[in-house]
């Protein structure tokens, strides 16, 4: 586990745009701000439910859309589970 993934990790709710997408920029946006107001991590994806549903390909959009933005990716707890059968992308 990550050195860095101690203290305060806040679950982060990511922003959704008009059609119901993840908004990347404006998700960035608000990750940034917390880790720089006092949160040690970031729960992505996770106790906010986005995990199970949002799509597979919405779910990498998002986490790469947090790493084109810069964000430190070993401050991140990403939420992974799926209550989909199907299989959404390989």
């Amino acid at each position: 586990m990550s050195d860095k993934l101690r203290g305060v990790i806040a679950a982060i709710a990511t922003a959704v745009d008009e059609e119901g997408e993840p908004d990347c920029a404006r998700s960035a946006t608000l990750a940034r701000f917390l880790l720089a107001n006092g949160c040690d991590g970031l729960n992505v994806l996770g106790t906010t439910g986005e995990a199970t549903s949002f799509s597979l390909e919405q779910r990498k959009r998002l986490m790469t859309g947090y790493r084109e933005k810069g964000l430190p990716l070993d401050r991140l707890m990403v939420g992974t589970g799926a209550a989909a059968v199907p299989m959404q992308s390989r």
